[in-house]
């Protein structure tokens, strides 16, 4: 059981970084896994607990950045019409994604991309933004919604960071930093509550024992930790957006990578 709470601290945590969370959560399981010689330890091939477990990272991007959608919220009648073009945005952002999303589950097998892959890919993007340093930033238009709408779909492929890819990419078309990092999370938002919704739902068709082992003392206790660590990780990720140092996180991927090679070529 203790590995199955590193599995689920490694989720939520993860979830703050540019880094794949979801490319770990595999490595880390196939590492786990082989050590002890059997299947029982998963979180990513079980779609309803890994879904339950999206409620953490939807309240810390709540909380992180509550002085923007509060500030929204109590002057509505002066900014609806950002609140309705946000929308709007983050909504042709999440149809393009729900688009791949199909295109990868009836079309497209996304096995097809090894995960050392993905964190190669990852790994680029990230030491790019080495060399973005625009001095001036344009507009959100449609266009670069469209654009990073793809790139939120493309990142659905494993190893590939979904805040990265997007981050990566407002940052090339022009779009500032730290309205690249606040985008990024606005457009996954939706997408972590209707996994999370998803997840409930399923969660409330479990056996009771089922239900019981999740909503354990030790689990809660586990959740409730890495959530807050994954808070100030998310303070941490902004503070290095706005030094323009996000790109470091490609040297820690490159040890997941180098330990997905490792693991492919002797185990």
């Amino acid at each position: 059981m203790l590995f199955f709470f590193i599995l689920v601290g490694v989720q939520i945590i993860f979830e703050s970084f540019p880094i794949s969370s979801s490319g770990h959560l595999i490595l880390l399981e196939n590492i786990l896994n082989y050590f002890q010689q059997s299947n029982y330890i998963s979180l990513s091939n079980d779609l309803i607990i890994e879904h339950f477990f999206h409620v953490p990272t939807a309240l810390v991007v709540a909380l992180f950045f509550f002085d923007r959608w509060a500030f929204l919220l109590f002057h509505i009648r002066r900014c609806w019409n950002i609140i309705l073009k946000l929308m709007f945005f983050s909504l042709v952002a999440d149809f393009i994604t729900f688009l791949f999303f199909i295109l990868f589950k009836k079309v497209i097998d996304r096995s097809f991309l090894p995960l050392g892959l993905g964190f190669l890919i990852s790994i680029i993007l990230l030491f790019s933004l080495r060399f973005c340093n625009k001095k001036t930033y344009s507009k959100l238009t449609l266009g670069k919604v469209i654009v990073i709408g793809i790139a939120q779909g493309i990142s659905l492929l494993p190893g590939i960071s979904r805040f990265g890819l997007t981050f990566v990419t407002a940052c090339w078309i022009g779009i500032s930093p730290i309205k690249a990092f606040e985008f990024s999370f606005a457009i996954e938002w939706p997408l972590i509550v209707a996994r999370f919704l998803e997840g409930l739902i399923s969660f409330k068709k479990m056996p009771l024992f089922l239900q019981t082992n999740i909503l354990s003392f030790n689990l809660l206790s586990t959740i409730i930790v890495s959530t807050i660590i994954a808070f100030f990780a998310l303070c941490f990720v902004k503070k290095l957006i706005l030094q323009n140092r996000l790109w470091i996180f490609s040297i820690f991927l490159c040890f997941s990578f180098f330990s997905w090679l490792f693991f492919i070529c002797f185990f």
